[in-house]
């Protein structure tokens, strides 16, 4: 929906926006330095030929053939205000990370006049620069015109909200100005560029009930039957073939391949209280690209994953249309903040979810390091490790990121900088519990992440 705000005269006066530090050191002339405008200039030589009016015959003329004249353009940009039509025109509504999108602005002019000094504005946070401004030289009557722009897909993975378009408008003299804005909202699906990691230490588990790539020791629940065997002590009774044993040789007792596949736990923590950064450049985001790189190896080779984050969790699957609803998932998780609950300690993800993690599998934890959580975080890691599970963890580095950020992280966060210390001594305590770690840092590649074990074994 189209609609049209002028701008108001107090406007002409303030300065915009919000100050949100108090000014110090600042001169006389620089804190009113909005006050020299063209506006403010003909609304102060209208004071004065209208306060010489009244002494003057020259000056009451030229007091009102400024007012007809002010008048008159007034109501010529009021009319190609009105008559003005902007929209947004996306080529598809689904993208890949990185790939380029090219948006077309259509502006359509509807009125008997040409249009001038004209500013299209519109809000594009699928980029890293979101913020994108386009002008025409000149609009003529009763015409059309279509302006491009270009930007990469780099403003993070998931379902993006494009807009208001805004157009702003002055006349030639830029004494008034109206802002057309289409405040419909376009929504734009990044879907997420999935990258190829080394091959990654998972074992199988006798509780595997569908085959695979693994062997185990002994003989698993595959779904594949291989024969049946006299019973023996300690055998389950549900695998008994109870109509074989009617047959006068005793209980015997189904057999099935000992190839199986793995159960993979993929735990992501997207807790709000960890994380650092804007948009892709964030540890939330890098997690992300992460936990889909594991998901999308171990489903190709045939293993069966769930996902468990702070939020949500999807039950365990396997095959591509499993990883295609897994990838749409990740992709819209992002780290929410629970009104009062944000202040409080979280507690560990892993303990959340302790009673789904299928018995003897694989956990790969996925985490910003700080020493606050990993203090918690750590003693789960240990307890799920004895009780016979695969434990992996991948660490990312938040030292890595918020070093970039340094000009505009608050004090509070600068005096626990140093709980993002240590991640090569956390990443050696869990080597030594034969806890596989991986430390990820930013702008290092997948690839070099998975292939460089940094920790001690």
């Amino acid at each position: 929906m189209i609609r049209v705000e002028r701008k108001f005269l107090r406007e002409y006066f303030t300065r915009g926006g919000d100050q949100l530090l108090e000014e110090s050191n600042v001169g006389f002339f620089d804190r009113r330095r909005h006050l020299v405008s063209s506006g403010v200039v003909v609304f102060l030589l209208l004071i004065a030929l209208g306060a010489g009016s009244f002494a003057s015959r020259t000056s009451l003329v030229l007091f009102l053939t400024v007012v007809a004249a002010l008048c008159f353009l007034y109501a010529k940009t009021w009319i190609i205000a009105h008559r003005l039509v902007i929209r947004r025109i996306l080529p598809r509504r689904s993208l890949r990370e990185l790939d380029e999108v090219e948006v077309i602005v259509e502006i359509k002019n509807r009125s008997d006049f040409a249009v001038t000094g004209l500013v299209v504005e519109d809000l594009f946070p699928v980029s890293k620069n979101a913020q994108i401004y386009v002008a025409p030289d000149r609009i003529r009557s009763r015409a059309m015109v279509r302006l491009t722009y270009k930007r990469p897909c780099d403003g993070g993975m998931g379902n993006h909200r494009i807009g208001p378009l805004v157009a702003t408008l002055t006349d030639e003299l830029g004494l008034f100005e109206f802002r057309v804005v289409e405040d419909e909202m376009a929504y734009l699906e990044v879907y997420p560029k999935v990258d190829h990691v080394p091959p990654l230490p998972v074992r199988p588990s006798i509780e595997a009930a569908r085959y695979g790539n693994y062997e185990v020791a002994s003989r698993g629940l595959s779904v594949n039957f291989s024969g049946v065997r006299p019973y023996e002590r300690g055998d389950s009774l549900r695998h008994i073939a109870w109509k074989l044993s009617t047959r006068g040789q005793g209980l015997l007792v189904k057999e099935f391949e000992k190839v199986v596949n793995c159960d993979v736990n993929i735990v992501l923590n997207m807790s709000p209280h960890w994380q650092i950064g804007r948009h892709s450049n964030s540890t939330w985001e890098y997690g992300k690209d992460i936990a889909l790189s594991i998901i999308q190896q171990q489903l190709d080779l045939g293993n069966t994953v769930a996902f468990f984050s702070d939020r949500s969790f999807v039950e365990p699957g396997s095959g591509t249309d499993h990883f295609h609803y897994l990838a749409r998932h990740i992709a819209s998780l992002n780290p929410v903040k629970d009104g009062d609950s944000y202040m409080a300690k979280p507690k560990s993800i892993l303990s959340l979810y302790r009673d789904f993690y299928a018995r003897g599998s694989n956990i790969y934890y996925v985490t910003p390091f700080n020493n606050a959580e990993f203090d918690v975080s750590a003693s789960w890691m240990k307890t799920l490790k004895a009780e016979g599970y695969n434990v992996v963890v991948v660490l990312i580095d938040t030292n890595s990121f918020w070093l970039q950020f340094i000009e505009s992280i608050s004090a509070g966060l600068l005096i626990g900088a140093s709980l993002m210390q240590g991640i090569d001594e956390a990443a050696q305590d869990l080597e030594r519990q034969g806890i596989t770690t991986y430390i990820a840092q930013n702008k290092h590649t997948l690839q070099d992440v998975f292939k460089a074990r940094r920790a001690i074994s």
